[in-house]
C-alpha cells in the first residue's frame, strides 16, 4: 500500500468518526431545520467518497476484487447500520 493511500484512508475514517459525532444527541428535526449540521453531515460523505474514490485511481493494491469484495461483504453491514440509525432518528422526532 502506497503511502499516501493510508492517508485517504484516515481522510474517510476521520469524516466517518465526524458523522458520527455531529448525528449524536441530534435529531431528525435538528437535520431537517438546521442547513449548517444538514451541510456538515453531508460534506463528511462527500469526504469519504472522494478519498475512497481517488484511492481506487492511485493504488495499484486496490484492485477490482477489492472493491468487489467491500461492496458485497462490508457495503451491506454499513447500509443496515445507517437503516438503524436513520429508524433511531425517526423514533426520536
Amino acid at each position: 500500500m502506497r503511502p499516501d493511500s493510508q492517508a485517504l484512508i484516515w481522510d474517510a475514517a476521520l469524516s466517518r468518526e465526524a458523522i458520527v459525532q455531529y448525528i449524536t444527541g441530534r435529531t431528525q428535526q435538528d437535520y431537517d431545520n438546521d442547513r449548517m449540521f444538514r451541510r456538515a453531515v453531508e460534506r463528511e460523505f462527500q469526504i469519504t467518497g472522494e478519498a475512497l474514490a481517488q484511492l481506487r485511481r492511485t493504488d495499484p493494491a486496490v484492485d477490482d476484487s477489492t472493491v468487489w469484495e467491500v461492496a458485497t461483504t462490508r457495503a451491506p453491514i454499513l447500509l443496515s447500520r445507517l437503516d438503524a440509525i436513520a429508524e433511531n432518528l425517526g423514533n426520536t422526532t
